[in-house]
């Protein structure tokens, strides 16, 4: 007897966002299906103003879609209250974004201590987590280190070490290499691959960069708010 298909982590169904302006009416995304699994690496391919970071925004909870729904663990994100979605963002979802979006006064460890401040972690649990993470991306060596006294690719490999600490389900990239130099963006990839295997993370990647598509179990492409296939 086969195994039981393993139960998706994130799913979003016909979604749409729509936008209604002066100037017209904008189709951000329309009618997306998708799936991701745990200890998946998805990737969605697209130019700038294919409507990647509209899609992110809406499977993060970070948006309302026009129409469709979104579940993060069998949960729909619709039915929630604005409070609960700041839970589920918090607990089970991590954010990469292509600006890292560290705080500069803060050293590389004290960066990925945010989260676990957040739900008052304590002391000690803080800084084993951050010492963990900073060593799974490569950086136990530059903890003391404030953001700008490191490099573009350090940085971001904080950025995923804060994503990471309260033990998500599911990682959130967009453009995580955008910034990046080739090699760096290549370097970053890396990291991310490493982290769905290690940790069994659902990563979903948003991305212009083709870097990515060596290591992912799944690729789509969004064009003008459509998925589309992959050529």
């Amino acid at each position: 007897m086969s195994d039981p298909p393993t139960p998706p982590v994130l799913e979003a169904a016909a979604l749409c966002k729509v936008y209604e302006s002066a100037a017209g009416r904008v189709v951000a995304v329309d009618d997306v299906d998708l799936s991701v699994v745990a200890g998946s690496f998805s990737v969605v391919m697209g130019r700038s103003g294919s409507g990647k970071t509209t899609l992110l925004n809406l499977l993060g909870g970070l948006d309302d879609p026009t129409s469709g729904a979104v579940r993060v663990d069998g949960d729909d994100l619709g039915e929630m209250d604005e409070s609960r979605r700041a839970r589920l963002r918090r607990d089970r979802i991590g954010f990469v974004f292509q600006s890292f979006g560290l705080l500069p006064m803060l050293t590389a460890a004290e960066n990925v201590e945010v989260p676990l401040r957040l739900v008052s972690a304590e002391p000690d649990e803080r800084r084993e987590r951050s010492e963990e993470l900073l060593a799974l991306v490569g950086l136990e060596g530059r903890a003391g280190h404030r953001p700008d006294e490191l490099s573009g690719g350090e940085q971001q490999r904080v950025a995923i070490a804060r994503a990471l600490a309260n033990r998500p389900h599911l990682l959130l990239a967009d453009e995580p290499t955008g910034q990046l130099d080739s090699r760096t963006g290549a370097d970053i990839v890396a990291v991310l691959a490493d982290v769905v295997s290690s940790q069994g993370v659902a990563a979903f990647v948003a991305t212009h960069d083709s870097a990515p598509l060596a290591v992912a179990d799944q690729v789509v492409r969004l064009d003008d708010g459509r998925l589309a296939p992959v050529a």
